[in-house]
């Protein structure tokens, strides 16, 4: 089932605030990495993370040649993409967010790709801080709520 084109759709990772000392600064250097993508650091991330992953199709998407660097092909009128939350000073939060997805009228995510995404995302990431800390889920945003509060 492809994701609804109603709504706004964020992919979004937290760490449990129980994780030890060491796991939560583990996750820190990774949100750096993801958000402020010094260099397209975060090009090994999304290639390591793809690999944590169960589906072929998944495994083989191309890393998205952008500032905030991403998963998808670079044409934005052909290539369905999704991009990583660029840092902003305003974002206190603690979580990695993919806050733009874009589908294109050749190429649309569906959830069963969310889905593994999230769970290779997951995998990806307590491999990283050494622990079991990671949790991810897909937020929808009706687009009509969402510019009457605006």
């Amino acid at each position: 089932m492809n994701i609804p084109e109603t709504h706004i759709t964020t992919l979004r990772f937290k760490i449990y605030s129980s994780a030890p000392k060491e796991c939560l600064q583990k996750w820190k250097e990774l949100k750096d990495i993801c958000e402020y993508n010094n260099n397209n650091e975060n090009k090994k991330i999304v290639k390591d993370w793809l690999s944590f992953c169960n589906s072929e199709r998944i495994k083989e998407m191309p890393y998205l040649n952008r500032c905030e660097g991403g998963i998808g092909g670079d044409n934005n009128f052909k290539h369905k993409q999704m991009r990583f939350r660029q840092y902003i000073y305003l974002n206190k939060d603690n979580d990695i967010v993919f806050d733009q997805i874009y589908n294109t009228k050749e190429e649309k995510w569906t959830f069963e790709e969310f889905d593994d995404l999230i769970l290779g995302f997951i995998k990806y990431a307590n491999n990283f801080i050494k622990g079991n800390y990671v949790d991810g889920v897909i937020e929808l945003i009706n687009k009509d709520l969402y510019y009457k509060i605006l």
